[in-house]
């Protein structure tokens, strides 16, 4: 048995009738998806650029807090100083 394709807007809103939409240029109006997939692929991207400079921002401040305690120990060592306690 073979199901018949529904539009998004069938399988969220119902199918309309056309007594229900006014005319038919209005359901066609409505029925219409070419716009659908860009904007889907459009919101696909703009999360993927969010997580990754989450991801690059938080692995930076990781480097940088590393870095700084790794300074701070060769300071200290050199001046014959304990080495700090860093956050880790």
């Amino acid at each position: 048995m073979k199901h018949p394709a529904f539009t998004r807007r069938q399988l969220f809103l119902g199918t309309p009738r056309a007594d229900q939409a006014g005319d038919q240029q209005k359901l066609s109006l409505l029925e219409d998806e070419r716009g659908a997939t860009g904007l889907e692929y459009a919101l696909i991207a703009a999360l993927v650029g969010l997580t990754l400079w989450n991801g690059a921002t938080i692995l930076g401040r990781r480097t940088r807090q590393s870095l700084n305690c790794s300074g701070r120990t060769v300071r200290r060592a050199s001046r014959g100083r304990s080495p700090p306690r860093c956050a880790g």
